[in-house]
């Protein structure tokens, strides 16, 4: 892959090519690149930080529901 810059600076755009076997399969336009890069711990450290956000919802819903049918809302009435 390759990536030509428009210019000096954060977040510009370029031209994309991707190769493959050395012949050009691909062609693009990025209008505008990340400004800062991350090294691979900082990108794991956040989906590690989402993944948690998101089984502490998980586990705050099923407490909602395990209460709920505690409480009978959930049982079928007679």
């Amino acid at each position: 892959m390759e990536f030509k810059c428009d210019g000096g600076g954060l977040a510009k755009g370029g031209d994309v090519t991707l190769y493959y076997d050395g012949e050009a399969v691909g062609k693009g336009r990025v209008e505008r690149s990340q400004p800062m890069g991350y090294s691979a711990n900082e990108a794991l450290r956040r989906r590690f930080r989402q993944w948690l956000a998101g089984l502490s919802r998980l586990r705050a819903e099923r407490k909602r529901v395990q209460r709920r049918y505690r409480m009978g809302a959930d049982r079928p009435r007679r």
